[in-house]
């Protein structure tokens, strides 16, 4: 428990101790209120090992870690600087560090790792850094990665089981370069609709189950429920609004392709300590799991993205969605610091950051097996 003084911001602590499948850790991550100002508070518990309540100085809350913000073409800074500052960051972390080393030792590529923060920090866990100097990896490269959102505790407060979705693709593509996915989702035999809320009306409406739900469009952030926005159309308070009962009796991987889809809020405006999100909304109604990015993505590297999930999906159909996301980010993860006066080194981290930036809201052995379509 926290120490005497510490007051707890938002959510309150959820029971790591529950019990979980061997292999699957938990890691909670809760914002407190000191004297001294914002921090974070760590607990972690596998069937190997725990990580006691841990929240030293060192875990005040970061200025800059955002990892969406740190790369913004335009507000942002050099990736080769946001390297190094997130490097530098997460060393300093050195109890969180030592448990998850030790989890590694124990479980190799076995360990599935559940994050549940709590936090508005934008704390980028994918690219917390394990390991010295440049022997070692990210976390999201390392291991299986989820996230898992705080208003899906009750209905699952220990995410360990496993379930596979199938059946059809729907999906809402919009104009401009992203209608280049339009030759994906015809080969995944998909069903797409011509505008955001059309599809949102075939979700509602029952139908054969779902393998996945994919959207390309624009997203604006806002820390705003009715503001924050996908295509300029659907916010997550319409999605908070919506029954998606299709989803609901045969939800299956979410993927909104769209900047800053992935992302989580407290809205002000409701002062009721619940995180809000198109994460959250959809994982409520009944998705399977959710890929959504935490920032501003390139559109072509979402292109890529998409591409590469779609290939490792069905070379694999079985396997844990969770797995596929890890091995991506592998093959795009860089462990040597570029120099930070390197201009075209820098330049060439932007598809490791863009990888990176993809979170995955989920169970961490669920899987979908996508149609076969034209191969």
């Amino acid at each position: 428990m926290p120490p005497e003084g510490f007051v707890g911001l938002g959510p309150t602590l959820v029971d790591a101790d529950a019990a979980h499948p061997a292999g699957i850790a938990i890691l909670d991550v809760i914002a407190i209120q000191t004297e001294d100002g914002q921090h974070f508070g760590l607990r972690g518990n596998c069937c190997c090992s725990t990580l006691p309540w841990t929240a030293p100085p060192q875990q005040r809350r970061p200025n800059k870690v955002n990892v969406g913000d740190l790369i913004d073409k335009d507000r942002g800074e050099s990736p080769a600087h946001a390297y190094l500052r997130l490097k530098n960051w997460s060393r300093t972390k050195k109890e969180l560090q030592r448990w998850l080393r030790d989890l590694r030792t124990n479980h190799g590529d076995g360990l599935a790792l559940i994050v549940r923060d709590t936090t508005d920090y934008g704390i980028p866990w994918e690219l917390f850094w394990l390991g010295e100097d440049d022997d070692g990896d990210w976390l999201g490269s390392l291991v299986t990665l989820t996230r898992w959102v705080a208003t899906c505790h009750d209905q699952e407060p220990s995410p360990g089981g496993a379930a596979t979705a199938s059946g059809e693709v729907v999906a809402y593509i919009a104009g401009g370069a992203m209608q280049a996915d339009l030759a994906v989702m015809e080969d995944l035999g998909a069903s797409v609709t011509t505008t955001l809320w059309e599809l949102l009306e075939v979700l509602d409406e029952p139908g054969p189950p779902l393998s996945m739900v994919y959207t390309a469009c624009h997203g604006t952030f806002r820390d705003k429920s009715i503001e924050f926005v996908l295509d300029d159309t659907v916010s997550v308070a319409d999605l908070d609004s919506i029954g998606l009962k299709r989803l609901a009796a045969g939800g299956g991987l979410v993927f909104v392709n769209a900047c800053h889809s992935g992302r989580l809020i407290y809205d002000d405006d409701y002062n009721d300590a619940t995180q809000r999100g198109f994460a959250d909304a959809l994982l409520r109604a009944g998705a399977h799991g959710f890929i959504g990015a935490l920032g501003r993505v390139g559109e072509g590297q979402a292109r890529r993205y998409l591409r590469d999930l779609v290939e490792r999906l069905r070379s694999r159909p079985l396997a844990p969605v969770a797995e596929a996301i890890r091995d991506i980010r592998r093959a795009y993860s860089v462990t040597t610091a570029p120099r930070s006066n390197d201009a075209d080194a820098a330049r060439a981290l932007l598809p490791f950051f863009y990888t990176f930036m993809y979170a995955y809201y989920g169970r961490p052995y669920d899987a979908t097996t996508l149609p076969v379509g034209k191969q």
